[in-house]
């Protein structure tokens, strides 16, 4: 469909002249399982939401090309290799139910499913798309200069050949590649894989770094900054095998999952379920789960403590996912009021801050004596309950009308029951009394 993509990857010499809208493009979704598939697959449909409809262009020439409807859990490669880190059956990219898009050709066929957006895309939207291709061999020998054996999709202006940019798969290249507004095919990092991957173009403004992320089904990743030659309007994928020769066998590729998504927007608030915590109690704690407030549907964040204002007491506590947990015991007689700031930041990096005040709440710590052991005319073991963070003070008395005297103060807490040993000798009566500080 383009001047690039035919003299790099040999996409299919067609010009397409399709009306786009004035209107930069809508969000948009599409898959093999939105109700219309498979016969709008071959028919040029337009299920789905926000695009117009598929042309199917096929270029059969001595061989034979066209678009079928199947799974690409083989991808008609005749082996299933089974799990692939951790993904079954080829990590195919079918709808659940369904199957994918595939496009087929051979004996020097070639095929273009084009398809134009409401609007050329405008900066920070991100289009995606899955991609999954069986082993592409080297072109024979004695093909035309610039012709290789490929697949994959371009970006184009939405009107005519130009494609912005292109990605695919190169028969005898060892790693996926694309060609940007540079107009030079470059290897990417990321080996063929039988699995399926995930391909996403987030738009830049002007002509700057837009990002190409690439994620195989078995784990791998890349992110590569690109360049466009202008703003995308449609999406061309297409399988060439215009340098096969006649006879030459067909080989296949499957595209599902097709979307434009509009530009990310920053978090614009943080939320913390609970804020308060009761003293006492064993670090780790959970105090309370964040969430975060988003003019985007679906985005996922992640939380951490940040220096700023109101970060004061921040290593008093530590974060678990979304859970906000203690790193100490409180003791609401020592501090009662903590400051923390927070930050959350969605999968795009966008991110928002805010400060947040942590209670401690008062608990009853006052002394339960349980007890005394021993023979009266001996040593008697005092017990009594005993909280983490307190020292203990046991006073006695012989004669309540004069008051009461400190045996021994300043006695560590050992939770949950603490014990002193006193005398009983030569009186006829003794009282005791157990305060606790702070």
């Amino acid at each position: 469909m383009s001047s690039i993509s035919k003299q790099t990857f040999a996409a299919a010499v067609v010009l397409c002249l399709v009306p786009i809208g004035a209107f930069a493009a809508a969000p948009a979704a599409d898959s093999a399982g939105t109700p219309g598939y498979p016969a709008a697959w071959a028919t040029g449909g337009n299920p789905g939401l926000g695009f117009a409809p598929w042309l199917i262009v096929p270029v059969p020439g001595a061989g034979v090309a066209g678009t079928f409807y199947g799974s690409s859990t083989t991808n008609a490669d005749g082996a299933d290799d089974g799990a692939v880190g951790g993904v079954a059956a080829d990590g195919d990219i079918n709808s659940p139910g369904a199957g994918a898009w595939g496009l087929f050709a051979g004996g020097g066929g070639l095929v273009d499913a084009y398809r134009p957006f409401t609007g050329p895309m405008v900066a920070g939207e991100t289009i995606r798309l899955d991609m999954d291709n069986g082993l592409i061999p080297p072109a024979p020998p004695g093909s035309p200069p610039g012709a290789p054996l490929s697949v994959g999709f371009s970006l184009n202006g939405g009107a005519g050949p130009g494609a912005f940019f292109t990605f695919g798969f190169v028969g005898g290249d060892p790693t996926y590649s694309y060609v940007d507004a540079g107009g030079v095919k470059v290897p990417t990092t990321i080996g063929y894989t039988d699995e399926g991957l995930s391909i996403s173009v987030v738009v830049a403004p002007g002509p700057g770094a837009s990002l190409l992320t690439i994620t195989t089904k078995g784990g791998a990743s890349a992110a590569i900054p690109i360049t466009l030659a202008g703003a995308p309007g449609a999406v061309d994928l297409f399988d060439n095998n215009g340098a096969g020769g006649a006879g030459g066998p067909p080989f296949y590729v499957f595209f599902n999952n097709l979307a434009i998504t509009p530009p990310n927007s920053a978090p614009t608030n943080i939320l913390l379920s609970i804020t308060n915590v009761a003293e006492n109690l064993a670090t780790g704690t959970k105090v309370g789960a964040f969430s975060t407030q988003d003019p985007d549907a679906g985005n996922t964040f992640t939380y951490a403590l940040t220096n700023g204002t109101g970060d004061t007491d921040n290593g008093s506590f530590t974060i678990s996912g979304s859970n906000l947990l203690t790193s100490a015991s409180f003791n609401y007689e020592v501090m009662s009021n903590y400051t923390i700031r927070i930050q959350s930041t969605d999968q795009g990096g966008l991110f928002t801050q805010k400060v947040f005040a942590v209670f401690v709440t008062d608990v009853d710590e006052t002394p339960v004596l349980y007890g005394l052991t021993g023979p009266i005319s001996s040593n008697l073991v005092l017990r009594w309950s005993s909280v983490t963070n307190h020292l203990y003070t046991v006073q006695y008395s012989t004669n309540l009308v004069a008051g009461f005297s400190v045996l021994e103060s300043n006695i560590p807490a050992t939770p949950a029951i603490n014990s002193y040993t006193d005398a009983v000798l030569n009186v006829p009566q003794k009282f005791w009394r157990i305060s606790t500080d702070p």
